[in-house]
């Protein structure tokens, strides 16, 4: 290859490979990516590449969008995190934040005894009276 075609080709005339592949977006498409990001939790990284490949015209994988708000210290959400809680669930989980909020008012500790009035534990229908220091606890689920 001649010096100038390499120059039109690769702005430079080193004849040594790159260690990386150019960079397939704009530092500008890479602040956009972001803007998306920040702008609203809810999008995913497969909805950002679609947006970005209708906006630059070439095709860009939801791996690379992740790597590029990796890079600037954020994440993208996937297209599922998890199921959404039941009703049951729900209502368990408010019960059980509202027993550890009492938590606080009955722990009282001086060196001999830990008294709990409930647990998580009242979810999977096992009681726990009290602790002991020394005593060891089993899960119950």
């Amino acid at each position: 290859m001649r010096i100038c075609d390499r120059w039109m080709q690769e702005s430079t005339t080193d004849r040594r490979g790159r260690l990386h592949p150019p960079q397939c977006t704009t530092s500008r498409e890479d602040r956009q990516i972001v803007r998306m990001a920040v702008t609203d939790r809810s999008v995913t990284s497969r909805t950002v590449a679609q947006h970005s490949e209708s906006v630059t015209h070439h095709s860009m994988s939801a791996r690379t969008i992740r790597r590029h708000l990796q890079q600037s210290g954020l994440s993208a959400r996937y297209q599922l995190l998890g199921l959404p809680m039941t009703q049951n669930h729900r209502r368990f989980h408010r019960q059980w934040c509202d027993e550890r909020k009492m938590w606080a008012a009955e722990w009282r500790v001086n060196g001999v005894k830990l008294s709990l009035l409930s647990s998580h534990a009242s979810v999977c229908n096992t009681t726990m009276v009290g602790l002991e220091i020394g005593d060891t606890m089993e899960k119950g689920c």
